[in-house]
């Protein structure tokens, strides 16, 4: 699963800073270096004793205990496969037209990005962050793509407008099954990476 993530956000990197001048394939590598780090100390922090007490902690702190985060997990997991791996690129579209829509000074983060093979990239990696949907790497692996934004230039007001984005992908995507229960267990997640 960790591949999986790994591999899903290296070509996102590779895609997004592809189309910056100077990322060619030395920058890609440093990048996977990178990612292949963190990964590494994330798993081994969290899993470490300490590590699992400061999820405990971080969960309490937020208001959030582990059972009510476990039914919520089940929730976004039990929705998220009714939307199908083929219908990615198509879903995740109505998310960045969406996003650019409400915010149009976010064009400027994305240039002249094809959506649409952003959109099935994005989805790819929320598939691969759900996959460890449970284990204690998941909250901080979250969290981390919150502040991974930072380095593609992300402002804080953006994030003001990926909620509301991602509600309208959802509503589109699941219609009637995006029941009131399984909006407030989205809501709880994407609370976690803005």
């Amino acid at each position: 699963v960790y591949d999986d993530f790994s591999a899903n956000y290296a070509s996102s990197l590779a895609f997004v800073f592809g189309k910056s001048e100077g990322f060619g394939k030395a920058s890609h590598a440093q990048w996977l270096v990178v990612l292949e780090t963190a990964l590494t100390e994330l798993k081994k922090g969290v899993a470490s004793e300490a590590g699992q007490a400061n999820t405990k902690e971080w969960l309490e702190a937020q208001g959030a205990s582990s059972v009510a985060m476990t039914q919520c997990l089940e929730l976004v997991r039990s929705s998220w496969s009714l939307i199908r791996p083929e219908k990615y690129a198509e879903t995740g579209l109505i998310f960045y037209q969406n996003l650019v829509q409400m915010d149009p000074d976010a064009q400027g983060l994305f240039g002249d990005l094809d959506f649409t093979i952003q959109a099935q990239h994005l989805l790819r990696m929320l598939d691969s962050a759900l996959n460890i949907a449970g284990e204690p790497t998941f909250l901080p692996l979250l969290q981390s793509l919150g502040v991974r934004h930072c380095l593609y230039g992300t402002r804080g007001g953006s994030y003001h407008f990926v909620k509301p984005a991602f509600f309208v992908m959802l509503d589109r995507a699941l219609g009637s099954a995006l029941t009131p229960e399984i909006r407030d267990a989205w809501g709880v997640l994407l609370d976690l990476i803005t």
